[in-house]
């Protein structure tokens, strides 16, 4: 199950990678993200670390479940947002470039904190964690580009137009944690599972999902 776990963002990343190949211009655009995925990996990376080396205690202490999810949303959304912030004022590409890397940025990032996290606060030993989980965080990353680059696009427009999509990512941000809550709380699996499930969905209705064009880009891609 580790082995899930550890490969699941690696091996989207390669899809996305060969998918995009096949697109007009592709090649350019995933050379010019190189550095930004480079960014997530290291974001990624010195979270990892500041853990590591500075935070001792790896178990909740507490007993709310709401408690529980804003720490756990705290690593798993707030601070990625907080890199990713610091990279939209730090490159000198358009704002809507910058905003478009939200995806490159993302993917490499949770690549490394999720196994991480996952295996020191000794989550691996139930499934939920090693192959639920994840795939949450993945169609998150999916929703929340799309609704970025939705909240850029309405800057000039009426607030309310900015506010109810910044609103929705934050909502759908908390998911991940929640359902992390719930299992760690000893919530019936069923029940997880069925929530972890409406949670994919509306991530994946978010993101403009088709699963038949995916589908289609990948029967290209192997008959090469």
């Amino acid at each position: 199950m580790n082995l899930f776990l550890i490969l699941l963002f690696p091996v989207l990343i390669v899809f996305y990678i060969f998918i995009k190949l096949e697109m007009p211009g592709g090649k350019e655009v995933i050379f010019k993200k190189i550095p930004v995925a480079f960014y997530g990996l290291c974001s990624g990376a010195v979270l990892d670390a500041i853990y590591a080396f500075f935070v001792f205690s790896y178990e909740y202490q507490g007993n709310g479940v709401a408690a529980f999810a804003f720490l756990d949303w705290i690593p798993g959304f707030i601070v990625p947002s907080l890199f990713f912030v610091f990279f939209l004022f730090w490159s000198n590409d358009s704002w809507k470039e910058r905003v478009e890397s939200y995806f490159y940025f993302i993917y490499p990032f949770y690549a490394v904190y999720l196994p991480y996290f996952t295996l020191k606060q000794h989550y691996a030993e139930s499934f939920f964690p090693v192959l639920v989980r994840p795939v949450v965080f993945a169609v998150l990353g999916m929703a929340v580009a799309r609704m970025v680059l939705s909240v850029f696009g309405k800057v000039n427009e009426k607030s309310w137009k900015v506010i109810v999509p910044s609103l929705i990512i934050l909502g759908i941000s908390f998911l991940p944690s929640l359902l992390t809550a719930l299992w760690y709380f000893g919530v019936n699996i069923l029940v997880i599972l069925i929530l972890s499930a409406g949670a994919v969905a509306l991530n994946l209705f978010l993101a403009g999902f088709n699963f038949k064009e995916k589908y289609n880009q990948l029967k290209l891609i192997f008959k090469k």
